[in-house]
Order: structure tokens, then C-alpha cells, then sequence
């Protein structure tokens, strides 16, 4: 068995004795041997090992030492001279000495030394109601007996007198509050903050079913507060179904049908109240008409061609009430780097300039100065972005993304910030990361990342000003249903009630009432369930 030293140099009183726990856990001390030194005026080699009989050098020769002994350090300039009678006298009396002190007691897990700084596994924490929590465990130096914290924890939560240790199931939300947990000992008192939040849980209950299965198709708020669906993909076919969502009942109802069956389009609300759809496909076959719903009517109407088939484009309504589309495939083969203004006013299309990258599947978002920023999904260099400029119609490059992107989400925080989450990445493995874009500095910053890796997902920004997304693609090809919460003023994220069904390729609407409708999408095959999230 190892032998383990301390050097000490025997002469005045003991400054400090270690105690060591028996293999049993009763306190005690353990065995061990001292070697005289050889040398005149040499320090004493102090060992110490468990369970062991040592030798000593004494006046009758070789003997053995059994029993509990002090390991002790004392300070002071005699040494002792290495004859054997001095050298056992010296023995007999630093074991005296310890015995007096501490009587095998005191040292480093004694009562001798003051608490050191006391620190928690997780200083700030975000904690959903009725979900049992990881606990939160202190660790530092000293010996504290017991612990204590002020103001009284959220309710369900509870720490652990002896230990420290956090735990429990909130009970019910609490905005965030600081927590100071003291550690006391007889010898002194340590103090820290844990400052904890807990959250709604929130949670998804089913609502009514669409009428059709469908995935990759879109939804729109209109201003009576219903939602309507157009469109979507069966197979590789595009549908010209499409539905209205009646929040107040919680049925979906017929309406009327696409002149064009199309998947993968866009569907924008015009401030006249009308509803917008370009582009899509059929099969692989891209889509360059353009139709209009009138919510008063149930109908739809043609309106003016684009000058590009696209799907996998993006479309954005800008301040002045034109709608910007840009980018797309036009074939499964044929990526486009064009835009082009939809005048509502006219029906007409105009170009509107090039961007730099050619991109499907990307991200468009209106941020608040009226430019466009959009984001990721070039085939070539998916971590670029870039910014539209409606006054000029100029396309400029900005900072570039820190992960390469397709297939993600892009949100605006109430601060103007623009909150980007997962997709797929050069590589086209499902992401995890998130990220800022800050429209004051045209650069990215890394924030909290999700728990879970997800592209083909949903973002909803929520009333309180967090973001919600949920659902999406896994690493390995599956429909998520978890769900997870972003809290712009922390920078991290926390998880939510998950839905009843995976889904992917489906649509995320905020209604009047604060919730958020979940529809549709795919896992395997096409889904017409639906639910609503709240908080």
C-alpha cells in the first residue's frame, strides 16, 4: 500500500492536526510510522498509511507502532538529533501533544479551519413549473455543518440543511429573485447567490383536425382572427386545398381552392387584407403565378406572374406595402439569386436586383429601419448574409453567420435584434447553435444554444417576448416533438411542454389570445392534427 509523507520539524506547540475518517466513517486516525532521520540536524519524515502495523527504530531495535494516530504539522527551528532515544522520545511526544490538542480530532475537515468560498453548480437558473429539477449541489472548501437561505426558495423547491443541495418540483411561476445561501461553522460563515426564475411550464392541447393531411405548405393570420392554410405537399404532388382555422370553436373549415396546386410557397397579408401566394411547386416543377384570397369572399383571384419560377423562396412586406421575393429554386437543379417587388396596388412585378449569393430555404426578416436581412441557404456558403435596401434596391454583403445554415428560423426581438436557430449545416447535419444579429454593428454573436439539434422547425415570437420553437428534424432524420423556450434577457433557453405528435415542415401562428396554433407538417407520413400551445 502507498505511503503517503509530511515533513514536519518537532519543537513548539502544534499549529494545526488533520483528521482522518476510518474506513467505518467514525471519525478517528489511521496508522503510521516515523523514520528518524540518519543525518544530525535533518528534519523527521512523518508517513502516515491505512491499516498497517509500521516500523519504528527504537532502543531494542526493530519494533511495530499499532493504533490511531495524529497526523500533525508543527513549526519551530529545534531539530532532533537522530539517536534512537532521542528520536523515540520525540515520537512519544508529538503523539502526546496531538492527543492533548484535538484528541485525534481538528485538521482539515475539523473544527480548525474557517469555511472557504462556497460556490453552486449553477448560479443562475430557469426552473418550468410542475418539472422536477436537476439538483443544485454547492462545492468549496471547509467544513460546513449546516446551511440556511433567505428569502424562503420559490415554492416546491427546497434546500438540503446538511448538504446544500437544491431540489424539488416548482409548484408555481416566480419572476427571478436572489436567493443567499450561508454556510455556517463554528469557526465562521460563508455566503453566495443563486438566483432562480421559474417559468410556466406551458403545454400543447390537441384542437380540431384539417380536413387534409398536409406538410410544407403555409399558414397566415388574417385580421378577423381566424388562420388560413393553402396548399402543401402530398408526396411530391402539390394540393390546391386549402382551410380556415376558427380560434373560437377550434374547427377548420373549407375554403376556396388554389387555381394552382403548389407546396413550398409563400403567403404574405397585404395591408388591404388580402392575402398574397407566389410561386411553389408541383412535383419538381417550379411556379411563377402569383394568386390572391379575399377573406371576405373566400375566393382567390390571379394576379400578376413573377418573371422567375421559385420555391424555397422567401417573401417579405415591406413598409411602403410591396412584397419582396427573393431567391428559390426555379427546378431542383436551378438556384436563383434574383428578386423581384410585388405593387400591390398595380398586380405587377418589377425586379429588384440580384443578391450577392444564390440561396433557397433561407431566411428574410424585415428589420426595424426597413431593410431585409437575409440569411443562409446558398448551396455555396451557407453561413453568409446579407442586407436589401428598399430605398436604393441595392443588395449589400453584412457580418457573416458563425454556423452555415438551411432549413433554419429567424425571429425579431422586441429589442430589434435578430434571433436565428438551427438548420443544417454545410455538412447537413441538424444544428444546435443559435445566434444574434445586431443591426446597429452588421455583426453575429453566439448566444444560448438549444438543447436539442433541429432544422425544418417552427419559431414563434410569444407576448412576453420570448421565442418558442418547436418540433423540426433530429441528427438522424426523425420528427421532433419537444418544444423549447428562448429568453432574450438571459441568453438561454429552457424546455416547455412538448406536443403530442412529431411533426416537421409545419406551421407555428400566434393567435389574438396569445396562443399559438401548431398544425400539420410531416413525420413519416402527412399530418392533419393540430394543437395550441400556452403558457
Amino acid at each position: 500500500m502507498p505511503v503517503f509523507r509530511t515533513n514536519l520539524i518537532p519543537a513548539s506547540p502544534a499549529q494545526s492536526c488533520t483528521r482522518y475518517s476510518s474506513r467505518h466513517g467514525v471519525a478517528g486516525c489511521r496508522t503510521r510510522q516515523i523514520n528518524v532521520p540518519r543525518r544530525e540536524g535533518s528534519r523527521c519524515s512523518f508517513r502516515f498509511a491505512r491499516n498497517i502495523a509500521s516500523p519504528v527504530q527504537g532502543r531494542s531495535g526493530r519494533k511495530r507502532l499499532r493504533g490511531n494516530y495524529m497526523l500533525c504539522r508543527f513549526v519551530g527551528s529545534r531539530s532532533i538529533a537522530p539517536d534512537r532515544k532521542r528520536s523515540w522520545g520525540a515520537l512519544v511526544a508529538i503523539w502526546l501533544l496531538c492527543a492533548m490538542l484535538s484528541g485525534c480530532g481538528g485538521g482539515v475537515n475539523g473544527t480548525s479551519v474557517v469555511p472557504a468560498a462556497l460556490i453552486y453548480s449553477h448560479d443562475s437558473v430557469v426552473y418550468p413549473v410542475g418539472q422536477s429539477i436537476e439538483p443544485n449541489s454547492p462545492r468549496g472548501g471547509g467544513a460546513i455543518t449546516e446551511y440556511s437561505v433567505k428569502p424562503a426558495l420559490p415554492p416546491g423547491l427546497n434546500l438540503d440543511p446538511a448538504t446544500g443541495v437544491i431540489f424539488g418540483t416548482p409548484t408555481s411561476a416566480t419572476d427571478t429573485a436572489s436567493y443567499t445561501v450561508t454556510g455556517t461553522h463554528s469557526t465562521g460563515t460563508v455566503s453566495t447567490i443563486v438566483n432562480i426564475t421559474v417559468v410556466s411550464a406551458g403545454k400543447f392541447t390537441p384542437t380540431g383536425n384539417m380536413a387534409t393531411a398536409r406538410a410544407e405548405y403555409s399558414a397566415t393570420l388574417l385580421p378577423n382572427g381566424k388562420v388560413l392554410v393553402v396548399g402543401g405537399a402530398d408526396g411530391l404532388d402539390g394540393k390546391s386545398s386549402a382551410e380556415l382555422y376558427d380560434p373560437i370553436t377550434g374547427e377548420w373549415l373549407i375554403t376556396g381552392s388554389l387555381a394552382t396546386p403548389r407546396h413550398t410557397h409563400t403567403a404574405t397579408l397585404l395591408p388591404n387584407g388580402k392575402v398574397l401566394v407566389t410561386g411553389g411547386a408541383d412535383k419538381f416543377d417550379g411556379k411563377s403565378s402569383a394568386e390572391l384570397y379575399d377573406p371576405i369572399t373566400g375566393t382567390w383571384s390571379a394576379t400578376g406572374s413573377m418573371a422567375v419560377p421559385r420555391y424555397y423562396h422567401s417573401a417579405t412586406l415591406l413598409p411602403n406595402g410591396k412584397v419582396l421575393v427573393a431567391g428559390g429554386f426555379s427546378m431542383i437543379t436551378s438556384l436563383s439569386a434574383s428578386a423581384e417587388l410585388y405593387d400591390p396596388s398595380t398586380g405587377m412585378w418589377s425586379a429588384a436586383g440580384n443578391m450577392t449569393s444564390a440561396r433557397g430555404n433561407h431566411t428574410a426578416t424585415l428589420l426595424a429601419d426597413g431593410k431585409v436581412l437575409v440569411a443562409g441557404g446558398s448551396l455555396v456558403d451557407r453561413n453568409s448574409a446579407e442586407l436589401y435596401d428598399p430605398n436604393t434596391g441595392i443588395w449589400s454583403a453584412t457580418g457573416r453567420m458563425g454556423a452555415a445554415r438551411l432549413a433554419h428560423t429567424a425571429a425579431v426581438l422586441p429589442g430589434g435584434k435578430v434571433l436565428v436557430t438551427g438548420g443544417r449545416n454545410q455538412q447537413g447535419a441538424a444544428e444546435s447553435s443559435a445566434e444574434l444579429y445586431d443591426p446597429g454593428t452588421g455583426m453575429w454573436s453566439a448566444t444560448g444554444s438549444m438543447a436539442e439539434s433541429r432544422y425544418d422547425h417552427s419559431v414563434t415570437l410569444l407576448p412576453s417576448g420570448k421565442v418558442l420553437v418547436a418540433g423540426g428534424v433530429d441528427g438522424t432524420a426523425n420528427g421532433r416533438s419537444s418544444a423549447e423556450l428562448y429568453d432574450p434577457g438571459t441568453g438561454t433557453w429552457s424546455a416547455t411542454g412538448g406536443m403530442a405528435s412529431p411533426r416537421y415542415n409545419h406551421t407555428a401562428t400566434l393567435l389574438h389570445d396569445g396562443k399559438v396554433l401548431v398544425a400539420a407538417g410531416g413525420n413519416g407520413n402527412n399530418l392533419s392534427s393540430a394543437e395550441l400551445y400556452e403558457l
